[in-house]
């Protein structure tokens, strides 16, 4: 009876962190564009502007230095009521990230009807530390024991990106802009989780489970990008993007130790001679060169109101490339949205308000019931500003974003049930900028 209960409960674990690639707005780049909440295709006049749509390098009045920094970013994920096979009560677990990081360095330089840009970013990250215990009260076939859980997760991921940029200006009212990015993302996981299982007689069993992940992904980014100006306070851009895989190296490793007994536990540590199971698999392959996993297309508009004041709205559309090689498309929408608005107010000469709402959808469908593994699902709405001074020659900016949201999850390994998940994020930055 002990052993079945033991393997029952081992069947349902809490299910290894990934990175969050079901979003698309994890991050902003640059002070001017994430304090307008990401509604910057029509402007991108500055060496962030790259990211955004590289035809707005032209409308540069300057040569430019730009560097920012996000001072604080912390996120959190609350999954609420997972409750394992017998459990008498539900229990609440949450996930925090917490990290600081350098966003963003360019320079942009301009030359006649030729405006060149080489930036350096790092638009997405996520850095994991933490270790919590449950006491869980639980009954299987009439035995009551009490189910100690021990969770610790340890994650960092971090993505790179670098490369040029260029736009051409063939009239005054038109330019045409592209930019070719070597992204890196860097993906480390160490899940562990031990049920100590407290019976009845005094005795004791544990399980232990421990997954490694590592995952090294060389990709290029192109991007190109058109803004047109068909009168002196109207801007319309247009962006389209598409991410290229090249190398992606992964490594994993899967321990897991069941049925051990209180007699064999020493010190803390468990007996080498208990059985485990061991799965290392390591495989360095070419994802089909120039692979592509989705395409992103931007359409904005912008609106010169007065010379101190500047709104726009962006209209972000991703679609997932189908191929019978994307194991990506299994596992996400064939088609995601986002929005963005924004304005920038010169309150007086030298001191700029920027304002942004924006979305961040999930790019994962909606869970059903009755399925088990399916991937979080949950729509996130945010917030920005930033409070800036800035003369002819320079600018320094604070400022802030600021997501959340509710959905659903499935944090038990083979299990039916869901959760319910609470989103949240917010990222407080600092920069400052040169024209020469």
């Amino acid at each position: 009876m002990k052993k079945s209960i033991l393997v029952i409960v081992m069947s349902f674990c809490l299910q290894m962190v990934f990175a969050d690639d079901y979003h698309f707005n994890n991050f902003f780049i640059g002070d001017r564009a994430a304090s307008m909440g990401g509604a910057y295709c029509a402007i991108a006049d500055g060496p962030e502007g790259v990211y955004y749509n590289p035809a707005g390098l032209s409308f540069s009045s300057s040569n430019y230095f730009s560097l920012s920094a996000n001072a604080i970013q912390y996120k959190q994920m609350v999954y609420k009521g997972i409750k394992f096979n017998g459990a008498e009560e539900s229990i609440d677990y949450t996930r925090r990230s917490f990290s600081f990081i350098p966003n963003f360095f360019g320079f942009l330089q301009k030359y006649k009807h030729f405006t060149f840009a080489f930036t350096v970013a790092s638009p997405d990250s996520e850095l994991y530390d933490q270790r919590d215990s449950f006491k869980i009260p639980t009954s299987t076939s009439g035995l009551k024991y009490t189910d100690n859980l021990n969770v610790d997760l340890s994650k960092t991921y971090m993505v790179y990106e670098a490369g040029p940029s260029f736009s051409f200006l063939p009239s005054k009212q038109l330019s045409i802009g592209f930019g070719l990015f070597v992204r890196y993302t860097n993906n480390r996981e160490i899940f562990q989780q031990s049920h100590v299982f407290d019976l009845e007689d005094g005795s004791s069993q544990t399980t232990y489970s421990s997954l490694y992940r590592r995952d090294d992904i060389v990709s290029i980014v192109n991007n190109f990008g058109i803004q047109y100006m068909p009168i002196k306070y109207l801007s319309i851009g247009y962006s389209f993007s598409m991410p290229l895989h090249l190398v992606d190296v992964k490594s994993n490793k899967v321990t897991t130790l069941e049925g051990i007994n209180s007699s064999n536990l020493a010190a803390g540590y468990f007996d080498a001679q208990v059985a485990s199971k061991e799965n290392d698999v390591i495989n360095i392959f070419e994802d089909g060169l120039f692979r592509s996993t989705f395409v992103k297309q931007t359409i904005g508009v912008a609106g010169f109101i007065t010379k101190s004041l500047v709104v726009s709205l962006d209209g972000s559309f991703y679609v997932t490339v189908q191929d019978e090689e994307n194991e990506y498309a299994d596992f996400h929408n064939w088609f995601t949205w986002n929005i963005s608005t924004g304005m920038e107010w010169y309150i007086t000469q030298n001191f700029p308000l920027r304002l942004g709402f924006f979305t961040d959808n999930a790019n994962t469908p909606e869970l059903e019931n009755g399925k088990t593994d399916q991937l979080d699902h949950v729509n996130l709405y945010g917030g920005s500003f930033s409070i800036g001074y800035a003369t002819s020659s320079m600018s320094v900016n604070l400022g802030a974003t600021i997501s959340g949201g509710v959905g659903k999850a499935q944090m038990i390994g083979g299990s039916t049930a869901i959760q319910d998940l609470e989103a949240f994020a917010v990222t407080v930055f600092i920069s400052g900028g040169y024209s020469f």
